[in-house]
């Protein structure tokens, strides 16, 4: 196989979006949980993404996360077990956090279904002291199990392995965040593949009390010389419905071969 990657972030972005605003309403002092210093979190949600990926048809991508965190100031703990569905050319493969891996001799449409690949992290918070000028800063690590099935293109059967930075910063109802990362790319069977940096920019403003709107830019190295950077736009917003609920959702609009052409999702998530 001569693979590729193609980049569509959604769940990594997704996942961004909701720590970073949850990060700014602390910030603002506006309270999550009846326990901000210990608790739960269990959330889900759906995303889509549809691009050619260079290819002559269109793949389609349907993830669905289940994802539990546990919050011990300042320290976070998440799990996350996904289902995964690919509808597209045979051997578009899954990769980490929404990437896409192609093969440039696929030929056929094929459809897959299942497991996807577990994908645990931890990270530390420092939160500056009341009336400090200082953002947020968080420190992730993450590993990625090769739980998908390799055979049915849904993963790469491969260990991968992620290191993150994320930086917000709330100054009166808006919110500005960064992100920086560097992704350890295991290498599927027949090919090799790059390690890559990824990064993301983003601001958000709190329209009322409790839902934020925003826009981030989301930029994926490629992984091989045959592929190209991935650029995309992600308009958010999320609304803490109640004390334990918030609803995100996002779209994506992608500016470069390396990304999806679209993409959308939305996720509930439950504290207690």
């Amino acid at each position: 196989m001569k693979l590729r990657t193609r980049s569509s972030r959604l769940a990594r972005v997704g996942a961004a979006v909701a720590v970073l605003t949850w990060a700014g309403w602390a910030q603002a002092g506006v309270p999550i949980a009846d326990d901000p210093v210990r608790h739960w979190r269990v959330s889900s949600g759906v995303n889509f993404t549809s691009g050619d990926y260079g290819l002559d048809d269109d793949t389609d991508i349907l993830y669905v996360p289940i994802t539990v965190r546990y919050d011990h100031e300042p320290f976070i703990l998440k799990l996350t077990v996904p289902y995964i569905r690919i509808e597209g050319p045979g051997g578009v493969v899954a990769g980490t956090d929404g990437s896409v891996i192609v093969d440039e001799e696929s030929v056929g449409t094929e459809t897959n279904a299942g497991l996807g690949d577990v994908v645990l992290s931890g990270s530390y918070v420092h939160y500056p002291d009341g009336g400090s000028s200082w953002p947020i800063l968080e420190l992730t690590g993450k590993v990625k199990f090769p739980t998908a099935d390799e055979d049915q293109f849904l993963g790469t059967g491969k260990f991968d392995y992620t290191l993150q930075a994320d930086v917000s910063k709330n100054i009166g109802r808006f919110l500005a965040f960064t992100t920086l990362g560097y992704r350890f790319l295991g290498d599927p069977s027949g090919s090799k593949l790059n390690d890559v940096f990824f990064a993301s920019l983003g601001g958000g403003v709190r329209v009322v009390k409790d839902v934020q709107v925003g826009l981030v830019y989301d930029y994926g190295e490629a992984s091989s010389s045959s592929s190209s950077d991935s650029h995309e736009f992600v308009p958010y917003f999320s609304w803490k419905l109640a004390d334990r609920y918030r609803l995100s959702g996002y779209a994506v609009a992608g500016v470069s071969r390396g990304a999806a052409d679209w993409g959308s999702g939305v996720s509930l998530g439950l504290d207690f």
